[in-house]
């Protein structure tokens, strides 16, 4: 009778408690964006026959559930701090790195090569045409590896990874002198330089202020000197990307710097053909935010024309992803004019652009992984 009894309590429990979490989902209200994961979530879809049949109706109610099931991001960061503590060192495409690093899950198999091999094309176009309109020291790509093949001591044991270096020598050597490797100087200065988040896909700003050196002896500018700017710590609570897929208890934020230039630097920025302007490269409604990130230039959009007091006629075109939403405070120092473009949002191509605002250098600045996945590189060739 007694282990009857147990059985049944043991019953009735693991039925309310099943009924209490449907019932809390159903009274809890639908939350539209995750700031931990930086995502829209799933709202609860619209009944249709015709969705039902298609099975579509079922796939966006399972993403529904799964998206608004009440304490979700606390689930997710138990479940992880429990595989943390058996030893396994990923979740969610994110390895558990030493020291605290998080690193991207990209290896030489899901690495899209086709794509990858279609937008070095592109660009090897877009630099054999602009070089001989503009000059061959006018136009340079720099597209800059990722934390896990600069940090790889900092991988867990054995944990495979795609050879980024290999694929930017063979770029290197089919785009030409244009080409920026940074990959050497990175792995050189990686001890003595925080180049990375370790939270976050993105390099520090101290990453991109080593980028713009290197940008710089290319070009032939004369870079501004670190003891030429003020260093600021904005935020030490940045949990980035890399956190927000795969989080758990020992993990510590990251900080964020800004540089701000000594001396009378003054800029007018305009976002998306006058939907917005301002005279600064930053948001700082950002730092309250999740996405501390997109601090640098009010994060990714399709134009922004930044004009400088720098006197000279020298006009820059970005072509880009968020890596240079933080190199490109350094870049507008040497120029009187800099525009921006995300071919993710911008829909025409360049060469209009280029002819009628003067353009007279350009920079493609991508980060690896991106630049292996990004479908909009044919722009470049318009």
């Amino acid at each position: 009778m007694g282990k009857k009894i147990k059985q049944i309590i043991m019953i009735s429990i693991f039925i309310l408690v099943i009924f209490g979490l449907a019932i809390a989902n159903m009274l809890t209200p639908s939350r539209e964006f995750s700031e931990t994961e930086n995502r829209p979530l799933q709202e609860l879809p619209e009944f249709s026959f015709k969705d039902l049949f298609d099975n579509k109706y079922t796939a966006n109610f399972e993403k529904y559930t799964t998206d608004q099931f009440i304490g979700r991001d606390n689930w997710v960061e138990l479940k992880n701090d429990i595989d943390y503590a058996i030893q396994k060192r990923d979740s969610n495409g994110v390895y558990f790195g030493q020291d605290g690093y998080l690193f991207e899950k990209l290896t030489d198999s899901s690495l899209n090569k086709e794509q990858l091999k279609t937008n070095t094309e592109r660009v090897k176009m877009f630099v054999d045409k602009y070089q001989e309109q503009l000059g061959k020291e006018h136009v340079k790509v720099m597209i800059a590896p990722n934390s896990f093949e600069i940090m790889s001591d900092k991988l867990p044991a054995f944990a495979p990874k795609v050879d980024q270096e290999k694929y930017l020598n063979e770029m290197q050597k089919f785009i030409g002198d244009s080409f920026i490797n940074i990959t050497d100087t990175f792995k050189q200065n990686k001890d003595n330089v925080n180049l990375y988040y370790k939270t976050d896909h993105h390099w520090t700003t101290d990453g991109a202020f080593l980028a713009y050196q290197e940008w710089c002896k290319a070009m032939g500018i004369e870079a501004l000197d670190k003891t030429e700017f003020d260093v600021n710590v904005v935020s030490d609570e940045f949990f980035g990307t890399y956190y927000s897929k795969a989080r758990y208890m020992g993990i510590q934020p990251d900080e964020i710097k800004q540089y701000v230039p000594k001396g009378d630097y003054e800029y007018e920025v305009d976002f998306d053909l006058g939907k917005k302007q301002t005279d600064t490269l930053y948001n700082d409604k950002y730092l309250e935010k999740k996405d501390k990130y997109s601090y640098f230039l009010d994060s990714n959009h399709s134009l922004i024309d930044i004009k400088t007091n720098v006197e000279n006629d020298k006009k820059l075109l970005i072509i880009k992803d968020s890596y240079a939403n933080s190199f490109t405070p350094f870049a507008v120092n040497h120029f009187s004019e800099v525009y921006v473009v995300d071919l993710r949002y911008y829909r025409q191509g360049m060469s209009k652009l280029i002819e009628e605002k003067g353009i007279t250098d350009v920079l493609v600045m991508y980060n690896f992984s991106t630049f292996s996945t990004d479908t909009n590189t044919g722009a470049m060739i318009l």
